[in-house]
């Protein structure tokens, strides 16, 4: 007894509502948490996105400047009337030219053009075979790419600091030849050099919280504020999807925004450390729990009222049905409580009129199935087939026709075997098919050049389950009301088709046909036949009212009848 008492708190409405409620609001406020940090991460990944693509579409445009201008310089170069004389003097007679006075007057010409732009580190004219001219640093060791450039190329280099003669800075150069104006002949080239500062000053402190960075198709650096980074490969290049398009790439503690620069197949990338990235959803995420926690303590103790209210009524409810487990299932006459208690009585009291009501319904089902079935056996032991089958034995015998009368007793024997065997209802479709053939040879030889048949079975079906004697009552009906009345030989034909989940058996016959008054009849149940309103309803029975046969008049005469049963793996029917 205390036992019982300890399961019965253990296991009770009020344990189990005070349970739920905590459990569910705990749950509430879990997807509260979450929702709201979801929301707030995803707003805040939109707002970093936005800003992060225009930052780099704010580099990529003042890039874009740079580089115009710079092609722009060229060209006012290559086109200027003294640097082209200059360099038709010095192609001609190179060892003739005044050098200091010449070069003077050139680099004038030169720093005139470019008017001393703050982002141009140097200008260097070079022979056909690359030897530098001019250049405007006074420590110009510059030599051009190899091979030459036939078309203005963009190269990275090194150069000599204009300071610091010893240092050397990183240079992004446009190479460009150098022909005559008049007679198109290849003068030299000209460089015109970048520092890689100037282009880093374009993003360089624009933000304190991410860092912004160059890098090539392969990866390699050409542009950051570290300068020690600087043609190095891109420790995260590998995990990025590269391609001519913006995109946003996760890794395991950077948040990588980039854009494409076509004009140098370089990407501009913006790195957001995700610890700077989730801060404000970590504070977040600590107030709710903050605030969960203390919701869970108020839900707690209001839980507890709740349960102790509806404890007492349901408590009682449970005794009532826990006397009922040892005997006949019984109504509730009478609960005393709050309405919704009532409620539940009076459903469960309907719950049981209802299973009542059903398991009735079940037996008789069963019982109509059983009775089909034994009617069924009853039509296929009918004296009237065995008994003229039997004569037709015994005429054999007269005549001497030994095949033919070995022949007529295997198939009744198999027939009848098939159908009587153990009383199971249930068999393959082969061997479905197979007391059809026996029925069909047994047929065959009493009304010898009658009629022919033929069985089509596709090999995946012949192991499908099927109800026995499924098919014998039809193909009789074609025998005896189609072919038997014809003048000519007919004609059966069995198909089995796999549709799907399901199996089509069709049985067509070129016999008589059917009026309209056979249609009108043929659904009628007869007392005395086996009809087909019998082998409908039993394949309903069995399978359901989705399932069940179909007869038709083709074109072509006779009659067309289709059977639908699901397709089912059969059990063993041996």
């Amino acid at each position: 007894m205390k036992q019982r008492v300890k399961d019965l708190k253990k296991h009770s409405i009020r344990y189990n509502i005070f349970f739920s409620m905590v459990f569910s609001s705990a749950l509430f406020m879990i997807f509260l948490s979450l929702g709201t940090s979801y929301l707030f991460l995803r707003n805040s990944f939109s707002l970093r996105n936005e800003a992060s693509f225009q930052q780099l579409e704010y580099i990529s445009d003042h890039l874009s400047i740079i580089l115009e201008s710079t092609e722009n310089y060229t060209k006012s170069i290559i086109t200027n009337s003294d640097i082209q004389q200059f360099m038709n003097e010095a192609l001609e007679d190179p060892l003739r030219r005044n050098f200091q006075k010449d070069d003077k007057k050139i680099k004038q010409s030169i720093l005139q053009i470019i008017q001393s732009t703050s982002f141009i580190h140097s200008v260097t004219l070079y022979t056909k075979d690359s030897t530098p001219l001019i250049a405007t640093e006074p420590y110009s060791q510059s030599h051009l790419s190899f091979p030459f450039p036939t078309t203005p190329s963009w190269v990275i280099g090194e150069k000599q600091d204009l300071i610091n003669p010893r240092k050397k800075v990183s240079v992004l150069s446009l190479q460009s030849p150098f022909y005559d104006i008049r007679s198109g002949q290849l003068l030299g080239y000209v460089e015109i050099s970048i520092p890689e500062s100037q282009i880093a000053n374009i993003y360089r402190n624009a933000t304190t919280e991410d860092t912004v960075l160059i890098i090539d198709k392969n990866g390699i650096i050409q542009s950051c504020e570290n300068t020690s980074l600087l043609h190095s490969l891109y420790p995260f290049a590998k995990d990025l999807a590269l391609g001519n398009h913006a995109n946003a790439q996760l890794t395991h503690s950077t948040l990588i925004f980039f854009e494409y620069f076509p004009e140098l197949e370089w990407y501009i990338l913006n790195e957001v450390s995700l610890f700077s990235f989730l801060q404000p959803l970590l504070t977040l995420f600590l107030i709710a729990i903050f605030l969960t926690i203390l919701s869970l303590l108020l839900y707690v103790g209001v839980s507890h009222r709740i349960s102790l209210r509806i404890t007492a009524p349901l408590h009682r409810l449970v005794l009532h049905i826990e006397e009922m487990q040892d005997g006949e299932l019984r109504t509730i006459e009478e609960i005393p409580g709050i309405t919704e208690i009532e409620t539940l009585a009076h459903s469960f009291n309907n719950m049981i009129s209802v299973q009542n009501e059903m398991k009735h319904h079940l037996l008789e089902a069963e019982k109509l199935k059983r009775d089909l079935s034994f009617s069924l056996l009853q039509q296929q032991v009918n004296p009237h087939f065995l008994y003229n089958t039997l004569d037709n034995i015994c005429s054999l015998a007269e005549l001497e026709e030994k095949e033919t009368l070995i022949q007529l007793v295997i198939n009744l024997s198999s027939f009848y075997r098939s159908c009587l065997s153990n009383g199971k209802m249930q068999v393959t479709l082969e061997q479905e098919l197979n007391i059809s053939r026996s029925y069909l040879e047994i047929l065959h030889i009493r009304y010898p050049n009658k009629f022919t048949y033929k069985i089509t079975c596709p090999e995946e079906l012949k192991d499908c389950s099927c109800i026995k004697l499924l098919l014998q009552p039809i193909i009789e009906n074609s025998i005896y009301h189609g072919i038997k009345e014809l003048d000519r030989e007919g004609t059966v034909l069995i198909t089995c088709i796999p549709v799907e989940k399901e199996i089509h058996i069709i049985i067509q016959d070129n016999g008589i046909g059917l009026t309209s008054e056979d249609f009108e009849q043929i659904w009628v149940q007869e007392n005395d036949h086996f009809g087909i309103k019998n082998i409908h309803q039993r394949i309903q029975l069995y399978y359901g009212e989705a399932y069940g046969l179909s007869i038709e008049t083709p074109p072509e005469g006779g009659c067309k009848t289709t059977i639908i049963i699901p397709r089912k793996e059969a059990y063993s029917c041996h």
